[in-house]
């Protein structure tokens, strides 16, 4: 994976995934596969490479899949302890 400069990975996070994967696309369809290290310009006189904004993206998608996990695992947890409630007062009330 390539280093990201400070200032290039905050630009990238302003421009936001979409205008990245956008931009990305369209240099990938004008630009062959030996400028993988072309700089392409972003805007505020900052520019980066195509290996860069991929593995931007790659590092993005990466984190967005992490958080879905939590999100999934979270909501299993959730469902367990309400249908654990729910059968603690069933019980409690076929006992009384």
């Amino acid at each position: 994976m390539p280093k990201i400069d400070a200032r290039v990975r905050a630009k990238l996070e302003e421009l936001g995934v979409d205008a990245v994967r956008e931009k990305l696309g369209w240099i990938m369809n004008v630009s062959s596969l030996d400028q993988q290290d072309k700089r392409e310009p972003l805007g505020d006189n900052i520019s980066a490479s195509r290996r860069q904004m991929q593995g931007w993206l790659t590092e993005k998608a990466a984190r967005e899949s992490r958080w879905l996990r939590v999100g999934a695992i979270a909501a299993v947890v959730a469902a367990l302890l309400t249908f654990l409630t729910l059968g603690v007062e069933l019980w409690k009330a076929m006992t009384d």
